[in-house]
C-alpha cells in the first residue's frame, strides 16, 4: 500500500511539474513584456526629446572652375519622417579641404523647410578635390558625422596645381566582430575594409594567424575594399591578419581580444520576406535559470520590433518580417536579460514607396539659342497625389567629374545612416549585390544616441540652441582675468539706414545671445555693455561654425591628358561670361525686409535738411524739435522726453541711438557734427527691448549710416561680420526674336538652367521654358525633391545640342 502511495505521489509530481514550469514561464513572459514595453517607452520618450534635423544640398554638378559659381538647394528634414521642418531658419554650408581647413563659408536662409545659395569660387583656391558640408546651429550638438557631406572637384585653370603629395603605402585596415565583439569559442563573422590614404578600396588578399603562426582565416575583398570572413576565436589568442598588396607588399594588423564571455549576433536573409537573427552566448548567460534576450529594431529612431526570446544550449533564434522595418536603414539592438545592450547590427530595407520623378523635353535634339520645353512629372502610387518641392539643373556633360554622388533619396535613406566616406554611394542601389551591401553595414555602421542615456531617462543639455526666427550670434562677456560677467545687459548693433539693434544679459557663464531678423550681407557689428554696471570688461564673439570635424578622406586629384581640351574649352567659355556677362552674373535680388527700424514707426520724424542748419546739436534739438528737451547739469547734458501715453515727462534719459549705436554718454552725441545728421526721430512712450527698458528713444541716423567718424568706447567691439547670403539671380538670357538669335555678344553657359524653387501643382506637373546656349554637346537634366510626405526622389534624363 505505501508503495502503491509512493507511486501515485511521484504521478502525481510528474503532472504537476510541467504545469509548474508553465506556470513560471508565463509569469516570466509577462515579466519580461512589462519590462521590454518600459524600455519601448524610455525609448519613445527620448526620440520625442531629442528632434533631429538632417540637411540634404543638391548641388548644380559636381566639378567646377575657379571664376565658376556653385550653386546648391538646402533641403531641411526631420531626421525620423523626412519631412520637411521649420525648426531652424539658417543653414551653414562650408567648402572644406582634404585637411578639413574651412575654404568658402555661407550663412543660407531657411523657411518653410527649404533654402538656396550660391558661392563665387575665387581664383586663389588650388587644384584638388574638396568636401561640401551643411549642418544647422542645432546639428552641433551631435558629432559632426550627421552633418551633410559631399564630394567636388575644383580645378585652377590659373595656376600650376600643387605638386601632389607623396604618401606611402601603408593602408588604413580596420575590423569589425559581427554584432560588436569577438566572443571565446563562438563562431564569429569578422568584416574589414582596407583602404589606400585617399579612402579608397585596395585589392589585396589577408590570412589571420594565431600566436603559434597558423592561419586560422583566409580572406580577399568582395567590393571596394571589403568583405568579411569567418573564425571561432579563443580568449587566450592574439591574432594577427597579414595582407598582401597587389604589388607584394606585406601589412600587419592586430585583431580585437576576444572576450571570455558574452554574445554573438549574426544576421542573414532566410526568404525573400524574412530575416533570421541567430544569437550565441556563452559564460553567465548560460547559467541564469531563464535566460532571456531581446530584439530591439527602430528605424529612425522608432521602434517597429520588440521581441524576446529564451536562450536553449546556447543559442536563441528571432525571426522577423522585412515588412515591419521601416524603409532604409534600421537598427538592431541586442539586450541581455538585464536590459544592457550587449550586440548591434544594421540592416537595410529596399524602400518600397518613393517619390517617382519623370523628365521629358519637347525634342531630343535642338540647335544653339533655341527654346527647350522641359515638363517635370511626378507621381506616388502609394499616398493621395501630394505637391512636392523640387530642385533642377541642366547642365552641359563633358565628362570631367569623376566623383561619386549621392542623389535624395539614397543619403537620407543610406548614406546619411551610416559613418565615414562611402565610395560609390550609388553602386548598392542599381545593383543587386546583397553581399556588398551587408559589408558595408558591418563596417560603416554606427549609431546617433547612447543607449545609456535612453535607460537612465536623462534629458541632454543641448549647448547650441536652434535659430527658429533667424541668425544667433553669440559671445560672452568676461572680467581683466578671463572670469565671466553675469547678469550684464549688452547691446548688439548693425549700423546702417535700416536701424538694428538687439539686447541680450550674459548668464551665469558669460554668454550673451543676440537674435537677429533681416541681417543680410556683410556689415559691421558693434557689441557693447551698458555702463554703469562694471568698470572694466572684455566682448568675445563666438564663431558661428562648427569646429568639430568628421573623418571624411578624399582622393587625391589628378588631371587627365584626354580631359585637357574639354577642360581648355570649358575654361575660355568661363572667362568668356565673365567678360561679357560679369553684370548679369552678380546680380543680387533685395532681401525681402522691413524698412521699418526695430522700434516701427517714430511718433516724430525730423529731417534736418528740410529745416534751417544750425551749428550744433543743442540748437537743433532746442530749436525744432519739442519732443525733446534738453538739460545740463555740472557740465553734462540730459534728455527728458515727454510720455504720450500717460502724459507726463519721463524722468529718466531715452535711449539714444546713433545709426542703431546706443549712445550712453550723451555729451558725446551733442558733441557730434549735426551736419552729418541726415534725420532725427522720437519714440515718446515707453519702450522694451529684451530684458532692458528704456523712457523713450532718440534716434539719429547718418546720411551713409556708418556713423559718420563716430568714436566707439574703446571696451566695445566692433568687427566686419557676414550675415545671411543675399540671393543672387541665376542669369538665364531669351532668344525670342531675331535680333537676339543673331546677337553677337557670345553666351557660353555650360549651366542652361537652375531652379531650386519649383512646386508641382496638383496635378503633379511642371513645365518650364529655357533656351540653349552656343555650347553644343550632351547636357544632363537631374531633378531632386521631396513631398510634404517626406517621399523623396530624383531622376536624369539628356539632349542633344547641334550648332
Amino acid at each position: 500500500m505505501n508503495f502503491i502511495l509512493l507511486k501515485n505521489l511521484d504521478n502525481i509530481y510528474k503532472s504537476i511539474l510541467p504545469l509548474s514550469i508553465s506556470l513560471c514561464l508565463s509569469l516570466t513572459a509577462v515579466a519580461q513584456k512589462t519590462e521590454i514595453d518600459t524600455l519601448v517607452k524610455k525609448f519613445d520618450r527620448h526620440r520625442k526629446n531629442s528632434l533631429q534635423e538632417k540637411l540634404y544640398v543638391h548641388l548644380d554638378r559636381s566639378y567646377y572652375l575657379t571664376g565658376e559659381i556653385l550653386w546648391f538647394k538646402v533641403y531641411n528634414v526631420d531626421g525620423t519622417f523626412h519631412r520637411l521642418i521649420e525648426v531652424s531658419k539658417v543653414a551653414y554650408v562650408e567648402i572644406l579641404s582634404a585637411e578639413n581647413h574651412p575654404v568658402l563659408r555661407a550663412k543660407v536662409a531657411l523657411s518653410n523647410g527649404c533654402g538656396d545659395g550660391s558661392i563665387f569660387l575665387p581664383a586663389s583656391i588650388s587644384s584638388g578635390n574638396y568636401q561640401v558640408r551643411a549642418y544647422t546651429n542645432w546639428m552641433k550638438n551631435f558629432e559632426p558625422e550627421v552633418y551633410f557631406r559631399s564630394s567636388i572637384t575644383i580645378l585652377n585653370t590659373f595656376k600650376e596645381p600643387d605638386a601632389p603629395t607623396t604618401t606611402d603605402e601603408r593602408y588604413d585596415a580596420q575590423f569589425f566582430p559581427e554584432g560588436g565583439n569577438l566572443v571565446s569559442g563562438l563562431k564569429s563573422r569578422v568584416a574589414f575594409r582596407v583602404t589606400n590614404s585617399q579612402g579608397v578600396g585596395i585589392e589585396f588578399k589577408g590570412e589571420v594567424f594565431d600566436e603559434n603562426r597558423n592561419v586560422v582565416a583566409s580572406f580577399s575583398p568582395h567590393k571596394f575594399g571589403i568583405g568579411n570572413f569567418y573564425f571561432i576565436p579563443s580568449v587566450n589568442q592574439t591574432y594577427t591578419a597579414v595582407i598582401t598588396d597587389a604589388h607584394g607588399s606585406t601589412s600587419k594588423y592586430k585583431l580585437p581580444i576576444a572576450n571570455e564571455e558574452g554574445y554573438v549576433m549574426s544576421i542573414r536573409d532566410t526568404l525573400e520576406s524574412q530575416i533570421a537573427i541567430t544569437v550565441q552566448s556563452s559564460g553567465r548567460a548560460n547559467q541564469t535559470a531563464i535566460p532571456f534576450v531581446y530584439v530591439i529594431a527602430n528605424t529612425r529612431q522608432m521602434i517597429s520590433v520588440a521581441e524576446a526570446k529564451v536562450i536553449q544550449s546556447g543559442k536563441a533564434l528571432f525571426l522577423i518580417n522585412k515588412k515591419d522595418l521601416g524603409d532604409g536603414i534600421s537598427q538592431l539592438t541586442l539586450f541581455d536579460d538585464k536590459l544592457q545592450p550587449v550586440a548591434e547590427r544594421l540592416y537595410f530595407n529596399l524602400p518600397e514607396k518613393k517619390l517617382e520623378l519623370k523628365v521629358q523635353t519637347d525634342q531630343l535634339l535642338y540647335r544653339t539659342r533655341k527654346k527647350v520645353k522641359l515638363e517635370i512629372a511626378s507621381e506616388n502610387n502609394f499616398h493621395k497625389p501630394e505637391s512636392a518641392n523640387i530642385s533642377i539643373a541642366i547642365t552641359r556633360n563633358d565628362s570631367l567629374s569623376t566623383i561619386d554622388h549621392n542623389n535624395i533619396q539614397t543619403y537620407l535613406l543610406f548614406t546619411s545612416e551610416l559613418k565615414g566616406r562611402i565610395e560609390s554611394p550609388e553602386y548598392y542601389f542599381q545593383v543587386l549585390d546583397n553581399e556588398a551591401l551587408d559589408n558595408l553595414l558591418l563596417t560603416h555602421g554606427w549609431r546617433r544616441f547612447s543607449w545609456k542615456s535612453i535607460m537612465e531617462g536623462k534629458k541632454s543639455i543641448a549647448s547650441y540652441i536652434p535659430e527658429y526666427r533667424g541668425h544667433m550670434i553669440t559671445g560672452r562677456i568676461i572680467d581683466e582675468l578671463g572670469n565671466p560677467i553675469t547678469g550684464v545687459s549688452t547691446y548688439l548693433s548693425i549700423p546702417g539706414k535700416n536701424i538694428q539693434l538687439y539686447s541680450s544679459k550674459s548668464n551665469e557663464h558669460g554668454g550673451i545671445q543676440f537674435e537677429t531678423n533681416y541681417f543680410f550681407g556683410p556689415k559691421k557689428i558693434i557689441a557693447q555693455a551698458e555702463p554703469g554696471k562694471i568698470n572694466s570688461y572684455r566682448i568675445e564673439m563666438n564663431d558661428p561654425f562648427s569646429e568639430k570635424f568628421a573623418t571624411y578622406p578624399l582622393p587625391l586629384y589628378h588631371s587627365k591628358p584626354e580631359q585637357e581640351k574639354q577642360i581648355l574649352e570649358r575654361s575660355v567659355a568661363m572667362q568668356t561670361q565673365d567678360i561679357y556677362q560679369s553684370k548679369k552674373l552678380n546680380n543680387f535680388s533685395n532681401s525681402t525686409f522691413d524698412s521699418l527700424s526695430f522700434y516701427g514707426k517714430a511718433d516724430e520724424t525730423y529731417v534736418l535738411s528740410d529745416y534751417t542748419r544750425f551749428p550744433t546739436m543743442e540748437d537743433v534739438l532746442r530749436e525744432y524739435v519739442p519732443g525733446v528737451l534738453v538739460r545740463k547739469r555740472k557740465d553734462n547734458f540730459y534728455f527728458r522726453v515727454p510720455d504720450n501715453v500717460n502724459r507726463t515727462i519721463f524722468k529718466d534719459n531715452p535711449l539714444v541711438l546713433l545709426d542703431g549705436l546706443p549712445v550712453f554718454d550723451l555729451n558725446k552725441i551733442m558733441a557730434f557734427d549735426p551736419t552729418k545728421i541726415r534725420k532725427l526721430e522720437v519714440m515718446r512712450r515707453k519702450y522694451y527691448l529684451g530684458y532692458s527698458s528704456f523712457s523713450g528713444i532718440v534716434s539719429y541716423t547718418t546720411y551713409r549710416g556708418d556713423l559718420g567718424g563716430f568714436e566707439l568706447d574703446p571696451q566695445s567691439v566692433s568687427l566686419d561680420y557676414e550675415g545671411l547670403q543675399q540671393r543672387r539671380e541665376f542669369y538665364s538670357p531669351k532668344y525670342e526674336t531675331k535680333k537676339q538669335i543673331d546677337g553677337r555678344i557670345p553666351d557660353q553657359r555650360s549651366l542652361l538652367y537652375w531652379n531650386p524653387s519649383i512646386t508641382t501643382d496638383k496635378n503633379d506637373k511642371y513645365q518650364i521654358e529655357f533656351y540653349t546656349s552656343d555650347m553644343d554637346g550632351d547636357f544632363e537634366i537631374v531633378v531632386e525633391g521631396i513631398t510634404k510626405g517626406g517621399l523623396a526622389g530624383s531622376a536624369r534624363s539628356s539632349f542633344k545640342v547641334s550648332k
